[in-house]
Parts: C-alpha cells; sequence; structure tokens
C-alpha cells in the first residue's frame, strides 16, 4: 500500500493524507495473512466447480480484509457495478467475506482494515474527480468513481 500511494501522494485527499501514517501503524498491527494486492474483478473468474483468480504479481503478506476492499471498489469505480448499487455490494462483500471468516475477533480487525486499508488506498479518488490527478475523466466514470469514493468513506470515518 505504502508503494502504491508513493506516485499519489500529492494528490491523497484528507483526512487520509494527514492520517496516513497512523493508518498504517493500525494496518500493520491488523491479522496479516497472505493477499492478491490485485483482486480487481477482472481477475476473477468461475471455473466449473470453482473460482480461479490470475495475476499474482503483487501477492504478499499483508493486512485481513484489504483484498475484499479492492475487489469491492475495483468493481464499483471501474464500473462494473453501477454506482447506485455502491453501498449495496459494498455491504455484500463485506458480510461474505465476515461470514467466510467464522471469527468475531478476526472480523473487527478485517472490518477496520476493510474501511480504514480501502479508503486511504483510493483517497487520491476526489483529485481524479476534480481533474487534477489521472487520466480525463468521462460523465459515467465520474458517477462511479464518486460512488466508489463515497461507499468506504463513511466506514473509515466511523474508524478514525
Amino acid at each position: 500500500l505504502r508503494a502504491y500511494l508513493e506516485p499519489r501522494l500529492l494528490h491523497l485527499a484528507e483526512p487520509f493524507a494527514s492520517l496516513r501514517g497512523a493508518i498504517f501503524v493500525r494496518l500493520d498491527s491488523a491479522p496479516q495473512t497472505l493477499c492478491h494486492f490485485d483482486l480487481h474483478p477482472a481477475n476473477v473468474f468461475p471455473s466449473k466447480d470453482e473460482t480461479v483468480v490470475i495475476d499474482w504479481a503483487y501477492t504478499g503478506v499483508g493486512p485481513l480484509g484489504s483484498d475484499a476492499g479492492v475487489l469491492a471498489s475495483d468493481a464499483i469505480v471501474d464500473e462494473m457495478v453501477a454506482p447506485d448499487e455502491a453501498d449495496r455490494l459494498v455491504e455484500a462483500v463485506w458480510e461474505a467475506y465476515r461470514d467466510g471468516l467464522g471469527d468475531d475477533e478476526l472480523a473487527a480487525a478485517a472490518e477496520q482494515v476493510y474501511a480504514l486499508g480501502t479508503a486511504v488506498r483510493y483517497s487520491w479518488l476526489p483529485a481524479w474527480l476534480a481533474g487534477t490527478y489521472g487520466p480525463p475523466m468521462t460523465e459515467s466514470r465520474s458517477a462511479a468513481v464518486a460512488a466508489g469514493h463515497a461507499a468506504f468513506l463513511d466506514r473509515a470515518l466511523a474508524f478514525l
């Protein structure tokens, strides 16, 4: 996450820009697990009786809950889910992830990572919306980006 954010540091929105160090400490102290770190929906495929995940180039150890956040937010921002479904998707992904953990203590730690980790990871989205960072924005993409940012913002603020 630190490496991912490095080229985007000048474009991070508050409060995540000034609190990212404290957020990193919290993410580092969360339970760690094997993470894909690019669990974009286009990297996940159904195959007969199983699910296949490709593109493991960024795999490493990271905080429990981070891949779920990338999956949900990328589905929204990349227009795979309608903007008006963003909150529903974010909640559904969280509920499925939490239920899969089957442990309340792990789920509490993962929920914080899901919210804070995803919000800080994508805290450059407001700069993209404003046209000060990233490729040109289209009208439909703008709605998707705004929805993706908003879907995690309130969740994350609850943990700050």
